[in-house]
């Protein structure tokens, strides 16, 4: 099924269908002209030049400039699907950029939202995703890895990005917490 066919379907409205042609021909006219040889530079200059584009407002909620006044899984999807068919990189730096806003959009405090959302939203800053949980990610049970008991985040992913970078994740009761955030057990 084409991406045109799937768009029919009824479960999309105009809203997406606009969203999809406005990130199709961005991607057509702007991912070649990115860099690709180095991968930090690459991964750096696509979130920059998405947010430049307005097209990461659909990471983060209306509230904070997004698209939609909750996140739509539905535009996410139909960014991946666009991305991912044009170049491989883009679709990370879009994921990755929704992985981390999620956590905080859901159940950040508003004192988190304000600081993180805005600059991911505007490809100022590359957003980071970790798991926090003694068993969470591939990496958990391989030898000389640090679970959250030391309380050390046991997988953390930040893409090609080496910048300091927000990252949302589910506080565990050993693990400091922002000023602000809710306890552990409130967001369970």
């Amino acid at each position: 099924m084409s991406l045109h066919e799937t768009l029919a379907l009824p479960l999309f409205d105009d809203g997406h269908r606009r969203f999809a042609e406005t990130l199709s021909r961005w991607a057509d006219a702007t991912l070649p002209t990115l860099p690709h040889d180095d991968v930090d530079e690459a991964c750096r200059a696509r979130v920059k030049a998405l947010g430049e584009a307005g097209l990461l407002k659909a990471v983060v909620p209306q509230a904070h400039g997004g698209l939609h006044p909750v996140l739509d899984v539905r535009t996410l999807c139909i960014a991946r699907e666009i991305l991912a068919f044009r170049d491989g990189l883009a679709d990370f730096a879009f994921a990755m950029q929704g992985l981390g806003t999620a956590s905080i959009s859901l159940f950040g405090s508003e004192e988190l939202k304000r600081k993180y959302l805005p600059p991911v939203r505007d490809g100022k800053a590359i957003a980071a995703f970790a798991l926090s949980e003694p068993e969470a990610g591939s990496t958990a049970k391989k030898p000389g890895y640090r679970t959250a008991e030391s309380p050390t985040i046991t997988l953390s992913s930040r893409g090609a990005a080496r910048r300091r970078a927000p990252a949302g994740c589910r506080p565990s009761s050993s693990m400091p917490r922002h000023r602000g955030s809710p306890s552990p057990s409130a967001s369970r």
